[in-house]
């Protein structure tokens, strides 16, 4: 293992040039209604800050009226700060994915240069342009924020280990402990992961030995941040902290150890750093070839890998939770192809520019044919062009990953918000004129909560309303139009009336952002849309009603 002593004075402008380049691909699109979203952003964590607001609530999150302790609170206070100093829009609640993104781009470019000396411009480019990173920097997520300060502190981990400064210690545990209050227990493994990997590399264990009292008084800063809020929540609400901690425990199906998780967990990491998921498989060949006393440089940072997909064993996941090892592997990537000047690298860093120059002419071209605008297909065109002269000519690593990001800013940006998905008419709250709203059955359209700025619930079915004050002036339920029939019988058996208000049609995502298109939209429709050259056949319909009790 490379254990050259990083230079003492930080490079600080190269991390703020990369940190402004970050910032200016990240932020566009991120206060419209049509970017990215997610089912866990527009039901939990753009919804629980109003719903503390609402209720004059800090320390305890809420939803639906009941308190929300699934999930530590430091994402939901942020937002709520940015609520109260800001207003209730999409960009004061993604605003914190963002500043997640530009922070993950520049630690990654500090451990690479902790590690090798290096300046680690590379690695934080290949951080800028993955996928994962690029569509998460534009939501409001739990998993981009720890993955974030799980890397902050595992950058001041070893810098402990190298320097021995108390101060390096405390940082590490303070980071770490930001870590847990995001996500809890996950921030503390992943950290562990790396810790426990660059211990075995470096061959310095024992340096937990002699600086025992560093580590009992990380431990101390540690059990200082991440603690006090779960006690309290034990203390304040002990039969819901009990049975959300069984909830959780249950949902992320702990059990008999099975191969399959851990399969899906492997190629859901190689996703999330695509278009460089071929340059990470190529550092496995290339580990694989060398010399066993050559191969030590990449030996931790494999079994830092290792170890974090370890759990994942026995426990199901979604692909957005690994995005704390997106660093681990942007490091690899780098420093195979800074390392090795043979064929193989280039050859998989052009292979990986085609993927994503493919696809985001493919994208152009549906744009340009659907009339979403002329302006983001250009910007999307000249970067297919500016990436195909570079690949065929020199193929500069960092130039190329510079090409690949701003290719993803366009796509996430602009391209994909000119889609409309998730679009609501425009003076919708006048209409209501501040009723209570509900969704019925579902909780579409997704971005209403943050369109009336107040938390609006899903009203199930089965639900008795006979006891809502909303429905004895008038509350306004939004249906989608296959629901309808369901919507009647409802009224019926609830003794209610209802009077249209109005309607409208819009896509929504189902399941995956990509798939917008209405619910049993077949080939045929969209053939008839492409001869048509528009996309307003395959939008799902939905009417809203004012709902109240008869007289």
């Amino acid at each position: 293992m490379n254990a050259h002593r990083p230079p003492a004075n930080q490079p600080l402008r190269e991390y703020c040039w990369l940190a402004c380049l970050a910032l200016c691909l990240f932020l566009p699109s991120i206060w419209s209604e049509t970017s990215v979203t997610g089912g866990d952003e527009y039901r939990l964590s753009l919804r629980t800050p109003i719903e503390m607001a609402e209720r004059g609530q800090w320390l305890t999150p809420w939803l639906d009226g009941q308190p929300r302790l699934q999930k530590p609170p430091l994402l939901y206070w942020a937002i709520l700060a940015t609520y109260k100093t800001a207003g209730i829009h999409l960009a004061s609640a993604r605003i914190w994915g963002v500043l997640s993104g530009i922070g993950l781009v520049v630690f990654t470019a500090m451990l690479a240069r902790r590690i090798n000396g290096r300046d680690g411009w590379l690695a934080g480019m290949l951080a800028l342009g993955s996928v994962g990173v690029a569509v998460e920097a534009r939501r409001a997520m739990l998993d981009l924020p720890l993955a974030a300060w799980t890397t902050l502190a595992l950058w001041a981990w070893i810098g402990w280990v190298q320097s021995g400064r108390w101060r390096q210690a405390a940082g590490a545990a303070a980071a770490l402990g930001m870590a847990c209050l995001v996500k809890g227990p996950a921030g503390l493994w992943f950290f562990l992961a790396g810790a426990i990997a660059f211990l075995a590399g470096s061959g310095q264990w024992r340096v937990l030995k002699l600086r025992w009292v560093h580590l009992a008084g990380g431990l101390a800063v540690w059990l200082a941040v991440s603690l006090p809020w779960p006690l309290a929540m034990w203390r304040l609400w002990p039969e819901a902290f009990q049975a959300t901690f069984a909830a959780e425990t249950q949902a992320r199906g702990f059990g008999q150890i099975q191969l399959s998780p851990l399969i899906s967990a492997i190629t859901g990491a190689l996703g999330l750093v695509f278009p460089w998921t071929l340059v990470v498989l190529g550092t496995v060949i290339a580990a694989l070839r060398m010399p066993r006393p050559e191969r030590n440089p990449y030996a931790w940072l494999w079994l830092w890998l290792v170890i974090s997909v370890l759990p994942f064993l026995a426990m199901r996941t979604f692909e957005r939770y690994l995005l704390a090892i997106v660093p681990v592997q942007c490091m690899l990537a780098a420093r195979w192809l800074e390392d090795d000047p043979g064929m193989l690298p280039r050859l998989a860093l052009r292979l990986s520019t085609v993927l994503l120059g493919g696809a985001l002419l493919f994208f152009c071209g549906f744009a340009l044919w659907f009339r979403l605008g002329w302006f983001w297909p250009a910007a999307g065109l000249a970067v297919v062009l500016w990436l195909a002269l570079e690949a065929s000519g020199r193929c500069r690593p960092r130039w190329l990953a510079g090409g690949v990001s701003v290719g993803l800013a366009v796509f996430l940006g602009g391209l994909y918000p000119a889609i409309g998905i998730n679009a609501l008419p425009d003076r919708l709250a006048e209409t209501i004129g501040g009723r209570t709203a509900f969704q019925f059955a579902n909780s579409q359209p997704s971005m209403l909560s943050m369109r009336l700025k107040t938390s609006v619930r899903e009203l199930s079915p089965a639900a008795k309303v006979f006891d809502w004050p909303a429905f004895e002036s008038g509350a306004v339920v939004f249906v989608e139009a296959s629901r309808h029939g369901e919507f009647a019988g409802w009224l019926q058996q609830e003794n209610l009336e209802a009077q249209e208000l109005g309607r409208f049609a819009t896509f929504y995502s189902r399941k995956a952002w990509i798939r917008f298109a209405r619910a049993g939209a077949s080939w045929e429709d969209w053939k008839a849309a492409a001869r048509a050259r528009s996309l307003d056949g395959l939008k799902t319909g939905f009417q809203y009603y004012r709902v109240r009790s008869r007289m």
